[in-house]
């Protein structure tokens, strides 16, 4: 091993020794070439293009800002309008009819106390009240300032009718409804 270090020993010192016969590494590098200034190198139609560009997107941004405050505006004065439902009064009650019995010859000279109409031992049928419609809320999407319910299949709003039944209130997990002078109220089953 001492050999191999001794001839690594001499050939450095002679190395060193030995005049260079290489250019200098310096003067071999390239001179630096001048920085172009800046969008020199980029053609004209670029240079003016950018700007514009820039213009463009920024007046673009401004006027969606501008929309958007105005719609902002219009979705709260609605909502406003909205909030404040009135309801029409209920109509007052049909007036009872009296029925017109004919007159037949037997009760002309019938007593006007006994004489009944010819149909008075049989029972009247009264018609049945209406049913109020089968209604399914499906959802209810919650917001204070325009809230809406998904029942049967449509998407309706406060105030809103659905099968001639108004939605008079919504709340998160239950809508009041209302449909000829009868209130239900609906709720979401969890399961």
């Amino acid at each position: 091993m001492s050999r191999i270090n001794d001839a690594l020993k001499r050939a450095s010192r002679a190395h060193r020794s030995r005049p260079s016969a290489t250019p200098d590494t310096a003067s071999l590098r390239p001179a630096p070439s001048p920085v172009p200034p800046s969008g020199a190198g980029r053609p004209a139609a670029l240079r003016v293009a950018i700007p514009v560009v820039g213009v463009a997107v920024l007046g673009f941004a401004l006027w969606a800002a501008w929309e958007w405050r105005l719609m902002s505006r219009r979705f709260e004065e609605f909502s406003e309008r909205d909030t404040k439902i009135v309801l029409p009064p209920r109509p007052p009650p049909l007036p009872v009819t009296s029925r017109t019995v004919p007159v037949s010859s037997q009760t002309e000279n019938a007593d006007p106390v006994t004489a009944r109409p010819p149909d008075a031992d049989a029972p009247v049928a009264r018609p049945e009240p209406p049913h109020f419609p089968d209604l399914k809320l499906q959802g209810v999407f919650f917001s204070r300032t325009s809230p809406s319910v998904l029942i049967n299949g449509k998407n309706r709003g406060l105030g809103e009718t659905i099968n001639g039944v108004r939605i008079v209130r919504i709340e998160q997990q239950k809508v009041t409804v209302e449909w000829q002078g009868q209130t239900r109220i609906l709720s979401i089953n969890p399961y």
